[in-house]
């Protein structure tokens, strides 16, 4: 018997559920954040260097002509959140890569997951996938499974995500 790594769902799904109670609570949502006719590209974890943000930040500068209303919110807070802001101002993208810093509750974190068409983690992802799966948004991250931690084993590539060469 192995017993793989979890989360625990319910909180999601208590967060989840209350968000799609409400009718129109989520148009109101991407109203008052900006995110309304948006596509969302979501990254939800600590800001690390080994987590390959800076892959996304140039996936949205490489993106920019061919897919204008990409934006890219970035949830989370650590040691590479300047040099993450810079390389997007250098890029000019900065205004098309938010950075919210770190959000814990779970409620607050629901609208953000449920406007996302994606969950980016560039490398090393874990269980920040079982939490992007808690609300049904496929994941994108790379094939260098070896690399990754043991979560990675939930995602199946071409169904509830995609892999991309590392």
């Amino acid at each position: 018997f192995v017993a793989l790594n979890a989360l625990d769902q319910k909180p999601i799904a208590t967060a989840r559920d209350a968000w799609r109670a409400s009718p129109g609570r989520m148009e109101q949502f991407k109203e008052s954040a900006g995110v309304a006719g948006r596509r969302i590209a979501l990254f939800v974890s600590r800001l690390e260097a080994d987590n390959g943000l800076d892959l996304l930040i140039r996936a949205a500068q490489a993106l920019k002509d061919s897919r204008p209303e990409l934006t890219v919110i970035i949830i989370g807070k650590g040691p590479a959140q300047q040099d993450l802001e810079r390389l997007a101002g250098e890029l000019g993208v900065a205004d098309r890569v938010r950075f919210l810093g770190a959000i814990y509750d779970e409620e607050q974190l629901a609208p953000w997951f449920l406007a996302a068409d994606m969950f980016v983690y560039p490398r090393n992802i874990g269980l920040s996938l079982l939490h992007a799966f808690g609300y049904g948004v496929p994941v994108i991250t790379d094939d260098n499974i070896a690399t990754q931690n043991p979560e990675i084993e939930a995602l199946r590539d071409g169904d509830n995500g995609l892999l991309y060469k590392a």
